[in-house]
């Protein structure tokens, strides 16, 4: 008969949590596919249009503009999953959000480039 000291020994609510794997060993969410939209101003001589559509992973996306997201700092932040567009349109309209900030800095700096070249 076994006896109260082993029961607990064999008991899993009596024992501790296994130990976390070290944070190398901690393997990264894969990136879901999804449908994401380019909420901000249409970047000229580029394929990022404002309001399109793009299809696939975040990070994929984020390497197929890569040079755009160089050029224009926050334009990233930009990109949205379709099911938050409602939040995102209104804190593209809301003085003060991030959204509006980076909207309204990547159309001045597309305006002033544009007048740059115009000269």
């Amino acid at each position: 008969m076994a006896t109260n000291s082993e029961n607990k020994k064999n008991n899993p609510v009596t024992q501790p949590p296994p130990p976390e794997p070290p944070a190398a060993e901690k393997k990264k969410p894969e990136a879901v596919f999804g449908q994401y939209m380019y909420i901000g101003p249409t970047i000229p001589n580029s394929g990022l249009r404002s309001n399109v559509v793009l299809c696939g992973k975040y990070d994929d996306i984020k390497k197929q503009y890569e040079e755009e997201i160089g050029k224009y700092g926050g334009l990233y932040t930009l990109i949205v999953p379709i099911k938050k567009l409602p939040s995102a349109r209104k804190d593209l309209t809301t003085s003060g959000t991030l959204l509006y900030s980076v909207y309204k800095e990547i159309a001045a700096e597309i305006e002033n480039n544009a007048k740059g070249e115009l000269r």
